[in-house]
């Protein structure tokens, strides 16, 4: 007799935890910030985001910039006060560096790959970018402005 109160007693937590697990599984709640999983009977299930906020992403401002023996295009880059810049810059030819010390940043450019530069320009003025990477005879020459209004 005690055996098999003992088994019962067992089997309705059993029972109970079950019901627990279904319920929270349908209750349709998501967590925040968990893709979700929509299976709509065919043979490959699609992955949906949550809703993110609106990206940084409209706020920055990107340039591109080319580097090349001996020079940068463009050789003047004008931009905002506060404004969240991105320069996209590339190499064209051999290996180059893109500096600018007042915003903290000094590049290695390979040719052929493109370097993201991201800052805010929060400071005003015109600053000097430069090659940092020895590239030929001209490589002394080899400088641009940023100029921040």
């Amino acid at each position: 007799m005690m055996k098999m109160m003992k088994t019962a007693g067992m089997l309705l937590v059993f029972i109970l935890g079950v019901a627990l697990l279904v319920a929270g599984c349908s209750s349709g709640q998501q967590v925040q910030g968990t893709p979700r999983v929509i299976d709509d009977g065919n043979a490959q299930a699609q992955e949906v985001p949550p809703s993110p906020s609106p990206p940084a992403e409209a706020q920055v401002r990107e340039i591109s910039v080319r580097a090349f023996q001996w020079g940068f295009e463009p050789s003047t880059i004008t931009v905002k006060k506060d404004e969240a810049v991105r320069l996209m810059i590339t190499s064209s030819d051999v290996k180059h560096g893109f500096a600018i010390p007042e915003y903290g940043f000094d590049v290695q450019l390979s040719p052929g790959k493109t370097v993201p530069v991201e800052f805010v320009a929060d400071k005003p003025g015109t600053f000097t970018a430069y090659c940092s990477v020895p590239c030929g005879a001209g490589h002394p020459d080899m400088k641009a402005k940023l100029v921040v209004e």
